[in-house]
C-alpha cells in the first residue's frame, strides 16, 4: 500500500508557508472559571466515515478491520508512535493461557528469533606486556577467566596499544566477539576495539571496528558480531589519546544455538517490531493516520450525534469530521470532551503497574517486584524487567491529579542502572461512561460482546474503545490485555463502518463545550493552519464558540521540558516562582535524554550544566567517572529530582496549542492533554517548544524557510538499543511545523533496511533547526565574530558554524567557515517582539539561521534555560513584566553560579567601531582571505556604510591577492565595483574541489560565482552559464548551489537554456517524495551511487539530490523557464512528503502569481 499525500484533502492553489492565522476569541468578565472563545473557521483536514482517536492496539485494530469493511478511516495518535498501551507501558509478554486469536496481535507478537550464546573457551597471548598493579598471570588467563567487574582484581593493564591473539584450538562457529574495558577520565581508557579473524594466523580479515564508544560507565563492553567460522580471534585495543593505560578486564566468544522460549516462555518482540508492525497494518489497509495530535474538541452535528474532533498539533488546529468516531485513548479523552456520564467517579485508590528493565531492583519501591515471565532477548544480550504494582490515591480524574500520582510513581521506582521504563503507568479506571448498555462478568475465551456497552448513552455515534465502556471492572482488566484488546477493536471497527454506511454527512456542525464558573479576561489566540502549512485547502468547517476550564495558575508556565525548558523550569522554581513544565514527551531533556544525544559536542561547561553534569554522576556514585557522556535515563531523573525538590509540578504527554492574551500581554496557555482541553494561566509563559509554538500563536513574526533560502538545519531520527546513550545522526531535513512531513520521517525512519533489528527509535525527531522568533534583538553572524559583549549578556557559548546544512549570510559567501568561537546571547533575543508576559528559550529565540550553530550546543542552552527561569520567576515576584526586569541583578546571579564570566559585569558593548578600527580591518582583511579566521571580515561586513568606500580605495591600490579580497567584499556587499575583475577572475578559472554534501562548506570557486551575482548585474550571466556547463550529476553538490543561488539573483533569461539542459542530465532529476515507498526507493539509490550496503546515522546523499534538483529548477524558473520545465518539477515538489521541499516549493511558484 503506497502512502501519499492525504487523498482527503483537496487544494486550490499554494500558498507561502510562512502565512500564519491567527484568531482572537473574545472573552468578557474578570474571575476565573473559563474561558470562551468566538467563533472561528478550521481548514477541513479528514472527512471520514469513521474517526479514530488513540494509537492503542486496539485502535489500529478498529482502523484496519473498518478500513476493510469499506469505510473510508482516519486515526489520530496522540503519541509519538503506535501502539502505547503495548510497547508504551511494558505489556509486551504474554501470559499463560494467551493465545493471539487475530492476524494483528500474532503479528505484533511475533517472538523475536533467538540465539542463545555460549562462551567458548580459548588461549591468548598478546604482542604488549602487562604492566602493574595489574598485571596478567604467567601463562596469561585473567582475560578469559568469566571474572570482570571489579576494577581492582578482574583488570589486565597496558601501558601502550595492545594486540591480543585468542585461538580456539580449531575452527568454529563464532557468532559475536565482546571485549570488557574500564574506562576513568585522564587516567584510563580504552577508545576503540578492532577485531580480525583467521585460520592460519597469516592471513586476517578485518570484521569490524567498534569506536566513538560513549563512556557512560567505568565498566563498557565493546561487542562486534562476527558470524564467521574461525579459529583465531585478534583484537587491537587503541587507548584514548588522554591516558596513559588501558584496563581491560574480559574477552568473550559467543558461539550460538536457536532458542524459541525460556522456560516454555515466548520472548517478547521488540518496541520498533511493535511500532513497525502497527504502522504497516494501517498502511496495508489503506488508513490515513498522523502521529501527535490531540483532540480538544468534538464537533456534534443537528441530530445532536457526533461528527468530528477539532484536533491540534505542531501546525495548528484542524477540523476532522466523522460519521462515527471510536475513542481508543486510555483515558476516554472523547467522552470527556463529549461531556459524557460517567459512573464510579469517584475518589479512591487505583493499582498502577509500571516496568523497569534493569539489573537490580528499585532501591525506593514499596512494594516488591515480580520478575517479567521472560528475560528480553537482544542482540546475544538478556536483559532483566521487573513489574512494580503500586497503590496510589487519585483525587480525580484530572491531568494534575494523574501528574501527582505519576511522579509519586516515578519517586518510588527510580532505578540506578535502568535501560529502559514503561513510558507510563498503566491502570484499569474505577470510572466508566454509562453506556447504552453494561457489560457484566468477567472475560473468557468463548466472551460474546455486548456492543451497546461501547456506545454512550446520550452520546450518539461514539464507541468507547478502551477501559471506561461501560463493563465491569473485571471485564475491563482482561480486555485490556492487549491480545484480547485488539480482538474485540475489530469487533468494534466493523460496528462502526457497518453503523456508518447509512448516516449522511451533517452540512453544519457545533461545538458542544460545558460552560461553568465566570469568564476570565483574555483572549485566546493560535495558528489555524492546516496540516501541512504551505497549502491551502479550499474547504472549511465553521464551528460554533467554545468554553475551557481554567485547570491550572502558577507563577511561571514553560511549555517544552526539553534541553533548554528543563532548566528553565528549575530557574524559576530554584528562585522562587510556583512552576508548571508542560512536555509532549515521556520525560524531561529533549535532545540529551529521549534525543539520544548523550554527550556534549562543543559548548561552555559552566554554572547551572556543570553542576547538571556533577549531579548525574552522583546518582550512581559507584560507578561514576564517564568521559564526555552521561547516562540518559539518570540526565532524565536529574532533571525531575530537581524540580520536585523545588516544588515544581511536571505535566508529561500535553501539548499547547494556543497562547491566552489581554492586548498582547501573554497570560496564558491553551492546553491539550489525556484527560481533557483548557487553559493554565501564568505571569510569565516561557516557550521552551524550540519552535517558538506559544510565542507565534501569540502573534510573534518568526524565520523560517524563506523563498530565496531552501535551509534548515540536518535533522535526525535515531534507532538505539537497550543501554545506548548516543546515536546521534542526520539523513534528512524536517520542518516540524509541518504534520505531514514528521508523520513521514517517523514512518519511513523505521525501516527495517535503516534501523536493522534495532530495539527501538527514538520518539523525538533530533531536529537542529525549527522556526526562530523575531525578538527584540536579532542576533547575526557579524555579532559572534566581532565577539560582542552586550550590556544584557546572559548566556555564553562555544562551537563552530557547521549547520549541518546551507549557509546564506554574506560572511559565508565572502571566507570560509571561521574556526570555534565563543560568543555571547543578550536576553533581548529571548524577548519576543511586541509581546509581554513571555520569554523563549533554545531553538527558538531570535537568531539569524547561520549564527544558531554556535549557540544551540547543549551545555550553552542548558545554561540560556536557567537564565530565562530565573528571569521569569523574576519578573514573577516583583509583578512585573520580563522586559522590565533589572538585568544586572540576573546577571550577577549568573556569574555567582558560573554561567557567565565577570566580565560581563564591566566590558562596553564594542559595537558600532569607530572608522579607524574599520580602516584597519580593511588592511588587515587580506591576511585573513581564504583563511579560517572571521573577525576582521566581520566589521566590515557589520559596517558597510563605512567599510564600502573604504574598500573601494584599497582595491584601486592593491596587489593580485588583496585586491581579489576587496572586490570579492564588494561585491558580496552588493556593490559593482571591482566586479568585472572579480569576472574576469572567474572566466579565467576551472571548477575547483567542492563539497558533496549540503554544507556552509563552499570552495573558493562557489563563494565567487556567488559574489559576481550580487550586484545584480547581468554582465557576470555569461561566466555563470559557463560553469553550468561544466556540470553534471557527478559533480560537487556545492557547485550547483552557487549556480542556482547566482541566476536566483540576476534572473536573466539568457541562463535558462544551460539550466534546463542541467537539469535534463542523467541522474538529475526525479527524486520527488510522494510515498514512504519513494523515500525508501530513493535511499537506496543513493546507497548504491555511495556503494554502501546499509545507511549509515549521517547519510546526506538522499536529501542532497532533491536539494539539488528542486534549487536548479528554482533558478530556471526565476530566470524565466524554458519549456515550461522549472515550473513543472517545483509542482511536483509541492506534493513532496518532506516538508521543507514542499513548502519551499510552494513559495517560489506564490512569488510568480
Amino acid at each position: 500500500m503506497q502512502k501519499t499525500m492525504p487523498k482527503l484533502w483537496k487544494f486550490n492553489q499554494v500558498s507561502t508557508a510562512l502565512v500564519v492565522l491567527c484568531v482572537l476569541a473574545a472573552v468578557s468578565v474578570l474571575t476565573a472559571d473559563t474561558l470562551t472563545t468566538s467563533e472561528r473557521e478550521f481548514s477541513k483536514a479528514y472527512d471520514v466515515d469513521v474517526l479514530v482517536v488513540g494509537g492503542s492496539s486496539a485502535g489500529v485494530a478498529a482502523a484496519a478491520e473498518a478500513a476493510d469493511s469499506g469505510s473510508d478511516v482516519f486515526l489520530m495518535a496522540l503519541r509519538p508512535y503506535l501502539g502505547e498501551d503495548v510497547s508504551g507501558t511494558y505489556r509486551m509478554w504474554l501470559k499463560d493461557g494467551e493465545e493471539p486469536q487475530t492476524e494483528l496481535a500474532q503479528k505484533v507478537f511475533q517472538s523475536p528469533e533467538i540465539a542463545q550464546f555460549k562462551n567458548l573457551p580459548f588461549k591468548y597471548s598478546t604482542d604488549t606486556p602487562s604492566a602493574s598493579p595489574h598485571k596478567d598471570y604467567n601463562p596469561p588467563r585473567r582475560l578469559n577467566d568469566e571474572k570482570w567487574v571489579d576494577v581492582y582484581n578482574d583488570t589486565v593493564q597496558y601501558n601502550e596499544n595492545v594486540n591480543i591473539v585468542a585461538d580456539l584450538g580449531e575452527v568454529q562457529q563464532i557468532e559475536r566477539i565482546k571485549l570488557h574495558s574500564f574506562q576513568r577520565p585522564n587516567d584510563y581508557c580504552t577508545l576503540y576495539v578492532t577485531v580480525f579473524v583467521s585460520n592460519d594466523k597469516e592471513n586476517w580479515e578485518k570484521v569490524g571496528v567498534q569506536k566513538d564508544i560513549e563512556y557512560i560507565k567505568r565498566l563498557m563492553s565493546f561487542s562486534l558480531p562476527v558470524n564467521r567460522q574461525a579459529r583465531y580471534i585478534k583484537f587491537y585495543a587503541q587507548m584514548a589519546p588522554q591516558v596513559s593505560r588501558q584496563l581491560i578486564s574480559e574477552i568473550e566468544i559467543l558461539t550460538a544455538a536457536k532458542m524459541e522460549k525460556q522456560d516454555g516462555k515466548q520472548f517478547p518482540p521488540t518496541r520498533l517490531h511493535i511500532k513497525r508492525t502497527l504502522d504497516t497494518a494501517l498502511l496495508d489497509a489503506g488508513v490515513e493516520f498522523l502521529y501527535d495530535c490531540y483532540p480538544t474538541d468534538v464537533l456534534f452535528g443537528d441530530d445532536g450525534s457526533v461528527r468530528g474532533v477539532i484536533m491540534a498539533n505542531r501546525a495548528g488546529r484542524q477540523a476532522v469530521m466523522a460519521k462515527k468516531i471510536i475513542d481508543a485513548t486510555g483515558t476516554g479523552l472523547i467522552a470527556r470532551l463529549a461531556n459524557a456520564q460517567f459512573r464510579n467517579n469517584t475518589k479512591g485508590e487505583n493499582n498502577f503497574e509500571y516496568t523497569v528493565v534493569a539489573n537490580k531492583t528499585a532501591p525506593a519501591a514499596k512494594t516488591q517486584p515480580k520478575e517479567k515471565p521472560t528475560k528480553i532477548y537482544h542482540k546475544g544480550e538478556m536483559y532483566t524487567a521487573f513489574e512494580y504494582e503500586m497503590s496510589l490515591k487519585m483525587d480525580d480524574e484530572s491531568m494534575d491529579s494523574f501528574a501527582r500520582v505519576e511522579q509519586e510513581v516515578l519517586d518510588h521506582l527510580w532505578t540506578p542502572g535502568v535501560l529502559a521504563t514503561s513510558e507510563t503507568a498503566f491502570y484499569v479506571p474505577a470510572a466508566s461512561v454509562i453506556g447504552e448498555k453494561r457489560q457484566q462478568g468477567g472475560w473468557n475465551k468463548d466472551i460474546k460482546i455486548t456492543p451497546e456497552a461501547f456506545k454512550v448513552r446520550g452520546v450518539k455515534g461514539l464507541f468507547m474503545l478502551n477501559g471506561y465502556a461501560d463493563i465491569s471492572r473485571e471485564f475491563a482488566r482482561q480486555m485490556l490485555r492487549p491480545v484480547n484488546y485488539m480482538y474485540v477493536g475489530e469487533i468494534i471497527g466493523r460496528l462502526a463502518a457497518e453503523e456508518a454506511s447509512s448516516v449522511k454527512a451533517d452540512e453544519k456542525v457545533t461545538i458542544n463545550s460545558k460552560k461553568s464558573g465566570k469568564e476570565i479576561t483574555g483572549q485566546i489566540k493560535e495558528t489555524l493552519a492546516p496540516v501541512r502549512p504551505s497549502l491551502r485547502p479550499d474547504e472549511h468547517i465553521r464551528a460554533g464558540s467554545a468554553s475551557y476550564p481554567v485547570i491550572g495558575r502558577y507563577d511561571v508556565v514553560v511549555v517544552g521540558g526539553g534541553t533548554s525548558g528543563a532548566p528553565a523550569a528549575i530557574g524559576a522554581a530554584r528562585n522562587g516562582g510556583k512552576t508548571l513544565v508542560i512536555e509532549h514527551q515521556h520525560g524531561l531533556g529533549g535532545v540529551g535524554t529521549l534525543g539520544y544525544i548523550g554527550r556534549y559536542w562543543r559548548g561552555h561547561i559552566a554554572g547551572f550544566t556543570k553542576e547538571m553534569d556533577q549531579g548525574i554522576l552522583e546518582l550512581r556514585p559507584e560507578e561514576a567517572g564517564g568521559i564526555n557522556g552521561w547516562d540518559v535515563y539518570e540526565k532524565m531523573e536529574w532533571y525531575r529530582r530537581q524540580l520536585r525538590e523545588a516544588g515544581a509540578d511536571i505535566w508529561t504527554r500535553c501539548i499547547g496549542w494556543g497562547a491566552v492574551v489581554n492586548d498582547k500581554n501573554v497570560k496564558g496557555v491553551a492546553v491539550a492533554t489525556p484527560y481533557g482541553c483548557g487553559i493554565v494561566l501564568a505571569d510569565v509563559v516561557i516557550d521552551s517548544t524550540g519552535n517558538g509554538d506559544i510565542a507565534i500563536a501569540a502573534g510573534a513574526d518568526y524565520e523560517c524557510l524563506r523563498t530565496s533560502r531552501l535551509a534548515i538545519q540536518g535533522t535526525g531520527l535515531p534507532p538505539f538499543d537497550l543501554g545506548d546513550h548516543y546515536n546521534n545522526s542526520d539523513f534528512t531535513i524536517t520542518y516540524e511545523s509541518d504534520v505531514l512531513d514528521a508523520w513521514h520521517l517517523k514512518v519511513y525512519g523505521k525501516s527495517e533496511y535503516r534501523t536493522g533489528d534495532s530495539y527501538d527509535i527514538a520518539s523525538l525527531i533530533d531536529t537542529r533547526e525549527r522556526r526562530r522568533v523575531i525578538g527584540d534583538y536579532f542576533m547575526t553572524v557579524n555579532d559572534q565574530l566581532m565577539q560582542r559583549i552586550f550590556p544584557d549578556s546572559i548566556v555564553k557559548s562555544f562551537s563552530d558554524y557547521d549547520c549541518h546544512g546551507v549557509n546564506f549570510c554574506d560572511y559565508l559567501f565572502l571566507q570560509p567557515n571561521p574556526e570555534h568561537t565563543a560568543c555571547y546571547t543578550p536576553y533581548r533575543s529571548l524577548l519576543p517582539k511586541g509581546l509581554s508576559g513571555i520569554l523563549l528559550t533554545g531553538m527558538g529565540i531570535s537568531v539569524h539561521h547561520d549564527a544558531l550553530p554556535l549557540i544551540r550546543m547543549q551545555p550553552d542552552l542548558q545554561n540560556q534555560g536557567y537564565a530565562a527561569g530565573t528571569a521569569a520567576a523574576m519578573a514573577a515576584k516583583q509583578g512585573i513584566e520580563p522586559r522590565d526586569i533589572d538585568i544586572k541583578q540576573l546577571q550577577k546571579h549568573l556569574v555567582q553560579i558560573g554561567n557567565i564570566p565577570e566580565e560581563v559585569l564591566s566590558e562596553k558593548d564594542v559595537y558600532p567601531f569607530p572608522a579607524q578600527r574599520i580602516r584597519q580591518a580593511v588592511e588587515n582583511a587580506p591576511a585573513e582571505y581564504g583563511e579560517h579566521k572571521g573577525h576582521e571580515c566581520g566589521i566590515i561586513l557589520a559596517h558597510p556604510n563605512t567599510s564600502v568606500p573604504m574598500l573601494k580605495d584599497a582595491f584601486n591600490t592593491a596587489e593580485v591577492r588583496a585586491k581579489l579580497f576587496y572586490a570579492h567584499a564588494l561585491a558580496v556587499l552588493e556593490d559593482p565595483y571591482g566586479l568585472d575583475y572579480l569576472v574576469d577572475h572567474v572566466n579565467s578559472k576551472p571548477w575547483d574541489v567542492g563539497h558533496t554534501r549540503p554544507t556552509s562548506r563552499m570552495s573558493d570557486m562557489d563563494r565567487l560565482i556567488i559574489a559576481i551575482s550580487r550586484p545584480g548585474d547581468r554582465k557576470a550571466t555569461p561566466a555563470v552559464v559557463k560553469k553550468i556547463e561544466g556540470l553534471d550529476s557527478s559533480s560537487a553538490f556545492t557547485h550547483f548551489r552557487s549556480v542556482a543561488i547566482a541566476m536566483d539573483r540576476l534572473k536573466d533569461p539568457a541562463a535558462a537554456k544551460a539550466l534546463a539542459e542541467l537539469l535534463q542530465k542523467p541522474e538529475m532529476s526525479g527524486y520527488v517524495v510522494k510515498t514512504i515507498e519513494d523515500a525508501q526507493k530513493i535511499d537506496k539509490i543513493a546507497m548504491s551511487r555511495l556503494g554502501v550496503a546499509a545507511r549509515t546515522s549521517f547519510s546526506f546523499y538522499a536529501r542532497m539530490l532533491a536539494v539539488r534538483e528542486i534549487s536548479i529548477a528554482r533558478a530556471l524558473y526565476r530566470c524565466g523557464d524554458y519549456n515550461g520545465i522549472g515550473e513543472k518539477i517545483l509542482r511536483e515538489y509541492c506534493q513532496d512528503l518532506r516538508g521543507v521541499q514542499a513548502a519551499h516549493a510552494a513559495a517560489i511558484l506564490e512569488e510568480g502569481n
